[in-house]
């Protein structure tokens, strides 16, 4: 939670300058996270420190970690356009 709020706050920042720059710099964040979940993953499963089970894979471990870091940011940009109408 603690990285994903820094990650909104650094978008905000950005966003407040510059939408375009905020979006493409997310993305770049996005993208570099696939990789890193991977890795990540088959070395804690190779140490034994965490097992996937019910058919849980690292595949679907990307899927929920890129859901769950491409949400705040979308939220963030429909709230802010709802305000902008409503005003």
């Amino acid at each position: 939670m603690f990285l994903s709020g820094l990650l909104l706050q650094l978008y905000r920042w950005l966003a407040a300058r510059r939408v375009w720059l905020a979006r493409g710099v997310y993305l770049i964040i996005l993208l570099a996270l696939i990789p890193a979940t991977i890795v990540g993953d088959r070395m804690i499963l190779r140490s034994g420190v965490l097992t996937f089970g019910n058919g849980y894979s690292i595949w679907k471990d990307v899927v929920l970690g890129e859901l769950g870091f491409a949400l705040p940011p979308v939220l963030y940009e429909m709230l802010g356009r709802a305000k902008r109408i409503a005003a």
